[in-house]
């Protein structure tokens, strides 16, 4: 087990995890969306310890990519959003965007 899955045990299934100004993100639906990105990370072959970039404003989307990326035993890279997209996928594998 490793922190992202701590952080998402713990929390109450309809319990707010993330609030943002467009709403409230519950545990059950941030540990959905951590268990999809992970999935699909390690269904596209990823190997532990790559590399996945986040291009992302500050969101709860944010959120669940770092997560399901540390969930599938990868290395979140956040990426700020104002990097010129030339620059952004040096050295990462993939970059998660919304």
């Amino acid at each position: 087990m490793n922190i992202a899955e701590n952080i998402l045990r713990i929390g109450i299934p309809e319990a707010p995890a993330v609030l943002t100004e467009g709403g409230t993100v519950t545990y059950k639906q941030l540990r959905e969306s951590t268990r999809q990105i992970a999935s699909i990370l390690l269904a596209r072959g990823y190997a532990k310890g790559e590399r996945i970039g986040i291009f992302s404003e500050n969101s709860a989307f944010f959120v669940a990519a770092y997560l399901g990326i540390i969930r599938a035993g990868l290395v979140a890279v956040p990426l700020q959003t104002e990097v010129a997209a030339a620059l952004v996928t040096a050295g990462v594998g993939f970059t998660v965007t919304t």
